[in-house]
This record gives C-alpha cells, structure tokens and sequence, in this order.
C-alpha cells in the first residue's frame, strides 16, 4: 500500500490586525492569539478594538480538553465604551458522529447600546442587558455511525432588560421580557461530507456536508418559572446540499422558530408571536482546474411575523449589500441576492498568502409590514476586489478589499462604498437576519 501524506505550516502565535470598512462604518482591531498555550493546547487571546463608538477590550480564554477531559471550556470577556459581555461555555460536546453523549452549562451576561434605524437613519437608542443559562444534556439513541439521531433536554432561561435613555424615542423602547422552562429537542445528522478547496477559504480543505442535517425542539415557558409570559417555543430547521461528484456543488438551509402563547390572564393567547420563516441556498461552481476560479451564488429570503420590537431584519453594507451604509433598510421581509466570481494566482506568494480577487452583483431589498415586494425596490450593487487568503494562519482567514458602487436611485451620499474585512462579502445563511435570536434553536 502506497501512503500520501501532505502537512500544512501553520503558526501557533498569531498576530492579528483586522480593519473593516463597510458600509460607511470603519473599525479595526489588534492583538494575538496562541492556540498552543506552552505546548499544552490552550488557546488565550487578547484584541484591543477601536469602532466609532470608542475602545475596548476582549480577552478570551478557551480549553479543548478541560482538567485533561473530554471537558471543553470556552469563555471570553469584552468591555467596550457602551456595554461588557461575558460568556462562559463548559460542556462536553457530541465531539464526533459516534459520541454517546454531552451535557454542559453555557452563561452569558451582557451590557450593550441598542440602535433603531429606519431608512438607513437613526432614529433613536437604548440601553440592553441581557442574561442567559442553558445547562443541556444530550444523548445519542441509534447504532448507525452515518445517519445519527440524538435527543436533548435542556432548561432555557432568558432575561432582558430595557433601559431609556435621554434621546429615545417614545414608543422604541421594547418591554422587559424573560423566557423561563424546559426545551425537548431532536437532531438528525446524516453524514455524507465532501472534501473542497477555493470555496470560502483558500488553500486549505474545507469538510462539507452533503447530508441532511434536521433540528426540531419544543419548550414550556410559564410564569410560575419566572418568564413574563405563558408560551410554547417551538422550531424546526433543515440543511443538506446536493452535487458534489464533479465540479459543483450547493447547499440548502430552510426551517422556522416562534413562540405560541398560551390562553392566560394579561396576554394574548393562540397566536404566535416572534416568528421567523427563512431559507437559504448556495451554487459553488469551480470554472477552471488549473486556474483556482471559484462562481458563487447566494439567495436568501427571511420573513418576521408578529415580531418582538427589538427584533428586525437588516440589509447594508455589513449584511451582504456592499454598495450601501450599514442598516441601509429595515423591515420585517427579506430577499438578498449575490453573485461572486473568486480567483486567485494558484501558487503561494511568499509562503504567507494566496493573492487574488473578485467581482461581484448584490442585489435585495427589505420590506416592512404591510407591504409587499416589488420590482422597483431592488438595491443593486456592482464592484470588484482584492482576496488575500493567509496560509499560515491556523483557521485559513480570507482578508478582503473590496470597492462597490450603488446603481440606481439612493438616499445616501456617496455611491461607492469600501470594504475592508477578515471575511466574505456574505454568509452562507443568516445575513439579514443575524441579529434574530439564533432560529436553530427554540427561542
């Protein structure tokens, strides 16, 4: 038997400097990262930020095998000049398809500055503080190493808190709210991975998964547990992709989350409330073999239905139209729609870096209630760029440079916009909704 064994350099040590530019809003970043704490496996960080708001601060800690254990804890702690975040995660994880089970603790606080825009102006603010626990177990119920069933329980409690302050607008700010019971969910992993490269990263291979991957979960939320409401949360989501045999490839997602209130004293009952609907499909086609080119297509739609109020779909410069200011358009509907051509020169430049670039079409609009998508409402955006694809780093980071201009009618005052990121121009799933609590999950 003839074995072929190819190894990749990648630095342990990890200076890092991130500037991002997009949609009209500049920010950066500087700071290290060692995921090799003394030969021990650790991974430590520390980032100094600077965003238009001021400076701050984040230190992050993280231990894939806690106390020599399947253990893995994960924490980070943030202060910056309009809020702190803290976040600490130790669980053991279904670290692979044949894991029997996992069970862990996740913690998070924060404090942060809430924006309201609305025609790519802002309109008011607040002041948010949020908490959360989740503690879970899991277990796997089935013998098939390549169709995996797992069901978990879990007690979900949520709490926000909305404060006023001198500049908000009467009638932006939302009601404190608290979610407070016990979640059953079910998953459904079907593996059929395939191996690429050029596709989001550069050179480095990227393990996709072809199967059906399917959550759904179910909760109680009650009063008597200390929410402000009585509900049932529930959500569904679906993935899988299709190809893969030759030069092409995609990737679906679909699903739903919302909460159902219960007929009680001082609420509305029957009705759903806080639904998101949302689907999402990627074409990765790889035009040429001796020439690293990669076309993808991106389309996603998102709808909110009786939504809580600090909850809103978004599309800007940071959400997959390049060519507008951040939080350009707002509303409870969504449609995105973006096609990339990436290439890059198919050797390695200095050992450090794979150059190349891009040129792109954006294209969506946001609606909000009460009305309906139409034709004249597209924004489109048209542009080219720079894709620097750095090699040594251990998580295959693609820095970006990329100039769009606006066609069309627009509000804003320049038509060409400059991004500049640590990441792809768009996402393949969740860019206009993503800051909508996660939908994989019950809310």
């Amino acid at each position: 038997m003839d074995l072929l064994v190819k190894t990749q350099d990648s630095w342990t040590t990890q200076p890092q400097f991130n500037i991002s530019s997009e949609g009209g809003q500049t920010s950066y970043s500087a700071g290290f990262e060692e995921i090799n704490l003394l030969g021990y496996g650790k991974d430590v960080s520390y980032f100094y930020k600077k965003k238009p708001e001021g400076v701050g601060h984040l230190v992050g800690y993280n231990d894939p095998q806690f106390l020599n254990t399947r253990l893995r804890l994960a924490s980070s702690f943030e202060d910056n000049p309009t809020g702190n975040a803290q976040n600490v995660n130790l669980a053991q994880p279904f670290y692979s398809l044949t894991t029997r089970w996992s069970a862990g603790v996740p913690v998070a606080h924060s404090n942060s500055l809430q924006k309201v825009f609305e025609a790519g102006q802002q309109i008011s603010q607040y002041d948010q503080e949020h908490l959360s626990l989740d503690p879970f177990v899991g277990w796997r119920v089935n013998n098939d190493p390549l169709n995996v069933i797992r069901l978990q329980l879990s007690y979900r409690y949520s709490e926000d808190v909305f404060r006023a302050q001198d500049v908000t607008l009467p009638g932006t700010l939302p009601s404190n709210k608290a979610l407070s019971g016990p979640i059953a969910g079910a998953s459904y992993v079907q593996s059929d991975f395939i191996k690429e490269t050029f596709a989001d990263k550069t050179g480095r291979v990227e393990d996709i998964n072809l199967g059906h991957e399917t959550n759904a979960g179910v909760g109680y939320v009650a009063r008597k547990y200390g929410a402000t409401e009585n509900s049932i949360p529930i959500s569904a989501n679906d993935s899988f992709g299709f190809g893969g045999n030759g030069e092409w490839f995609g990737l679906v997602s679909y699903g739903m989350s919302s909460r159902y209130t219960l007929y009680s004293s001082g609420q509305t009952g029957g009705r759903m409330f806080n639904t998101i609907y949302f689907t999402n499909l990627n074409y990765y086609h790889h035009l040429l073999e001796s020439f690293p080119m990669t076309a993808v297509v991106h389309a996603e739609s998102a709808y909110l239905q009786h939504p809580d109020s600090d909850n809103v779909l978004s599309l800007g410069g940071d959400t997959g139209l390049r060519g507008f200011k951040v939080n350009s358009f707002t509303g409870n509907k969504s449609l995105l729609f973006n096609v990339e051509n990436r290439f890059y020169y198919p050797k390695e430049v200095l050992h450090l870096a794979y150059v190349g670039g891009a040129v792109f079409v954006d294209a969506g609009q946001i609606q909000p209630q009460g009305l309906g998508f139409t034709k004249d409402d597209f924004h489109v955006d048209v542009g080219m760029g720079m894709r620097f694809g750095l090699t040594r780093s251990a998580d295959g980071t693609v820095f970006r440079v990329d100039l769009a201009y606006a066609i069309g009618p627009v509000q804003q005052s320049n038509r060409w916009i400059l991004s500049i990121s640590s990441a792809q121009g768009f996402k393949r799933s969740g860019n206009t909704y993503s800051n909508f609590p996660s939908p994989a999950s019950t809310q």
